[in-house]
């Protein structure tokens, strides 16, 4: 290894790479640690780019196969899987969930923008106009369009309209959707998939992880999804959440999918705490007792087996050992939900044999 990128690090990973193949080292060391012999030199923190200057689709117009590349995602290239790609709205955050890596206070931290900065809605309308031509069909969004305000949804879905893409659209809500802006995203798109995470079936839990929505909130919220398909998440490890308070999650996954057909949920994936969440940025604050502490630390739960492998904290109320069984048991209990309905929905997402 030669030289590590520092934050958002699009500008400097291209000087860097431009000198690497020169064979020298950049004399503008911006946004980079740089090996020097036997020595590290940091750089200065570079400024965050300026959205207007983003640009995330062109580079794909080079790729042979990039109709391949739109089917690949965190389990690799997936033949059956709709060509999709991550279309970034903004970059930041408003908010400060305690166990996320991108949230307000980590996502500064780790990249220096000191506020969250949102791209034009046309914009980003333009790019999934330029891979709707290379086969693009589900658009997803990296932020909850709620969060950037209605203004900016309004507009970007005015703006696909305009262009005449058959697109689905997929995003992951932060905040519960309201049924506004799922009326308007279904006159826009040719089917929704909403993610929405629960994370617990305990409201003082999830009101600690500042997510604030009541399971009564949740439920209406859930039937005003009608019609899209809503993927159900929760988390296991977050603080104040106790084995019997955990043992509550199945029972409660099934009443949020029982009568609804376009609701499944999913089952735990063991939760590899993110380096500059707000737990592991000030772990004594919410009681947290951090095991993963380094690099090599995650690299080493990249290579994992077991469900405890991958389990880098522990809470005053629960061990890792003890996190990583009530993952295995509690997956056991939501595997026997029907969800026969929800699956077949499910396809709608995937290319027809």
């Amino acid at each position: 290894m030669d030289a590590i990128v520092l934050g958002e690090g699009e500008e400097a990973l291209t000087t860097y790479v431009k000198y690497a193949l020169k064979g020298v080292q950049p004399a503008d060391r911006r946004g980079l640690y740089v090996r020097e012999g036997r020595k590290w030199v940091r750089g200065e923190t570079s400024e965050p780019l300026p959205l207007t200057r983003a640009r995330y689709a062109e580079g794909l117009r080079a790729m042979r196969h990039v109709r391949e590349y739109l089917k690949t995602g965190i389990y690799g290239f997936m033949p059956a899987q709709l060509p999709h790609f991550w279309f970034a709205a903004a970059r930041g955050c408003l908010f400060d969930c305690i166990y996320c890596g991108g949230s307000r206070e980590g996502y500064s931290f780790a990249t220096g923008r000191a506020s969250m900065a949102v791209r034009n809605p046309a914009a980003v309308a333009e790019e999934m106009a330029q891979l709707s031509g290379m086969g693009l069909r589900i658009a997803r969004l990296t932020h909850d369009p709620q969060m950037l305000g209605d203004r900016w949804w309004r507009k970007l879905f005015e703006e696909v309209r305009e262009r005449g893409l058959d697109l689905k659209l997929y995003w992951e809500s932060h905040r519960l959707p309201a049924p506004h802006l799922v009326r308007e995203a279904s006159k826009t798109f040719a089917a929704l998939d909403v993610a929405v995470s629960p994370e617990t079936a305990s409201e003082e839990v999830r009101f600690r992880a500042r997510r604030y929505f009541t399971n009564n909130v949740l439920i209406k919220a859930l039937d005003a999804l009608k019609g899209a398909l809503v993927e159900l998440f929760f988390l296991l490890g977050l603080p104040g959440e106790t084995a019997e308070s955990a043992r509550l999650i199945p029972r409660f996954a099934s009443k949020l999918v029982e009568g609804r057909g376009y609701a499944a949920v999913y089952p735990l994936i063991p939760y590899t705490i993110d380096p500059n969440c707000p737990m592991a940025l000030h772990p004594e604050r919410y009681g947290v007792r951090l095991i993963f502490r380094g690099l090599k630390d995650y690299a080493k739960a990249a290579r994992g087996r077991k469900t405890e492998d991958f389990i880098g904290h522990e809470t005053r109320e629960l061990s890792r050992k003890q996190i990583a069984a009530l993952i295995e048991e509690l997956n056991r209990e939501i595997s026997k939900i029907p969800q026969s309905e929800a699956s077949m929905m499910k396809l709608e997402f995937e290319e027809k044999p």
